[in-house]
């Protein structure tokens, strides 16, 4: 999470939605980096989680009490669980099949709109016009951390799956089937 505390505004950083990118970008900018519990469901065990987790969906009620607003980033449910697919690749080899259905049920592989409290959503597609529209200048947009390889062609089955769990993200990041 990313907060800028003369602003008042906090920019949410979930998992495989250009999370290391914003934090680059907005850290040189200098907001203040505020790692906390990995994300949890509400009324999830927090029990054995590591609470130094940048992809934390927790804004706590200091920053609501003192009228903070909430940026978060959605990106195409496509795009990510792919995304999530491939970081997956890197610690061990598993097909996209085997992945999707044992491995993607961790909660920070959940739809961030539902998952993540926010006042202002931004496209991860469309960030610097995004960002522009809430008054925050961005010149230039590298994409820290990106995957050389191709992603996986999704079948049909695969793609109404991902739609059925993902349905939060396509609606209110306006994606399309």
């Amino acid at each position: 999470m990313l907060v800028n505390k003369r602003r008042k505004l906090i920019i949410s950083t979930p998992f495989k939605n250009y999370s290391t990118t914003l934090e680059n970008i907005f850290s040189e900018m200098g907001w203040d980096k505020f790692y906390g519990a990995h994300p949890i469901i509400t009324g999830d065990s927090t029990e054995c989680r590591s609470f130094e987790h940048k992809h934390n969906n927790l804004v706590s009620d200091h920053f609501k009490d003192e009228g903070y607003e909430v940026i978060l980033p959605v990106r195409n449910p496509y795009n990510r669980v792919n995304s999530m697919w491939k970081h997956s690749k890197y610690f061990h080899e598993i097909n996209f099949d085997e992945w999707f259905f044992e491995n993607s049920k961790c909660a920070c592989c959940f739809p961030v709109t539902r998952l993540y409290q926010y006042d202002h959503l931004v496209k991860v597609e469309n960030l610097v016009e995004d960002f522009e529209s809430l008054d925050i200048k961005i010149d230039f947009l590298p994409q820290f951390n990106k995957s050389i390889e191709t992603g996986v062609e999704f079948t049909e089955i695969q793609k109404e799956q991902i739609y059925y769990l993902h349905y939060e993200d396509f609606k209110n990041g306006e994606y399309e089937k």
